[in-house]
């Protein structure tokens, strides 16, 4: 699909720059050098930016989720950050779970483009604080949710957190044979209907061998 496309593209572009410095060098060894070392920067630019992607994705969900049910603004106790993380773990949830109700319904009218969804998401923030009457424009608002989310981590925490990031890494870059389903099948489906600007039936898909087309 497109995303093997484009990785096709990076790795060529890779080896390309990789045989030029090797040329240079003039021996073999160099050519392994720098051949090693662009594959692991090209592994680090995959996870760095996964990662950023996935931290800034769960902070947009937080805030939708934390309008929905405005917790952070009622008496809280921050003493106890297991108790803390839970709530803003299902925050989180609860904010996704709005979100891609938002974005199957701007997908099924097509509407399914960049401007679409950061409208969409300012109109569920601003209906949140519609709702319960709380003002983002408040200091207070900002206030609590930062100590939400600074209160919520311990020493346990943060190992059960390092230990997902070590298995995140897994989702972000493709396996030893170049091969990765969560990445050539599930965000090829998401980039086939980014591109498509809606929710589509793919072509390639449209008689799977299984039954797993749901449009």
């Amino acid at each position: 699909g497109d995303v093997r496309r484009r990785d096709d593209r990076v790795h060529r572009k890779a080896r390309w720059i990789v045989n030029i410095v090797s040329r240079s060098a003039g021996n073999e060894q160099a050519h392994r050098y720098y051949g090693g070392n662009v594959a692991v920067m090209q592994a680090l630019l995959h996870v760095v930016q996964g990662f950023a992607v996935a931290h800034v994705s769960l902070l947009l969900f937080f805030l939708i989720g934390s309008v929905a049910f405005p917790w952070c603004d009622w008496e809280v106790d921050f003493k106890d950050a297991s108790r803390i993380m839970l709530r803003v773990a299902c925050t989180c949830g609860l904010g996704l779970a709005i979100v891609g109700l938002g974005m199957f319904a701007i997908g099924s009218f097509g509407w399914f483009d960049a401007f679409a969804s950061s409208i969409m998401l300012v109109v569920l923030f601003a209906a949140g604080c519609a709702a319960w009457r709380i003002s983002p424009l408040r200091r207070a608002f900002w206030l609590s949710r930062v100590r939400a989310l600074t209160h919520c981590w311990s020493p346990p925490i943060l190992l059960i957190y390092a230990a997902l990031l070590l298995i995140g890494v897994r989702a972000t870059i493709p396996d030893a044979n170049v091969y990765s389903d969560a990445i050539y099948y599930h965000l090829a489906q998401a980039q086939w209907w980014a591109n498509a600007g809606g929710l589509k039936p793919d072509p390639f898909l449209q008689y799977p061998f299984y039954a797993n087309n749901f449009l």
